[in-house]
């Protein structure tokens, strides 16, 4: 019976290895939404403005569409309880008006307010 243990190194390895591959579809569908943000957000910004856009996004949420900080959410850490339930292009779409109502559409001048104020 010796490698077919089930307790210590190579059980929890199983273990982890089955956990990796059950939850692998989720992850897939975690990498497929990134994809489709980015694309969407290169569709929906001036190309300019995009390495601003990307650069706000890393810095309130490091690309994590889920992401959750006190009462703020999503990928630009918008406060609004919209974010929570919204998919990655729904908050693209909410931060692109975000961005024309509050600085006349620019992701440069969003993320220079940002670089002085720690918040855009």
């Amino acid at each position: 019976m010796r490698g077919y243990r089930v307790g210590g190194v190579r059980g929890g390895l199983v273990v982890i290895l089955s956990l990796l591959l059950a939850n692998s579809s989720d992850y897939g569908s975690y990498s497929k939404s990134l994809d489709n943000w980015k694309t969407h957000l290169k569709q929906v910004v001036k190309p300019k403005e995009l390495q601003s856009c990307l650069e706000i996004i890393r810095l309130e949420s490091n690309g994590n569409y889920r992401a959750k900080n006190g009462s703020h959410y999503g990928l630009v850490q918008g406060r609004s309880e919209y974010l929570k339930t919204a998919t990655a292009v729904q908050q693209i779409d909410w931060f692109v008006k975000y961005l024309d109502h509050r600085y006349s559409g620019s992701c440069i001048v969003a993320l220079r307010h940002h670089r002085a104020k720690g918040w855009y």
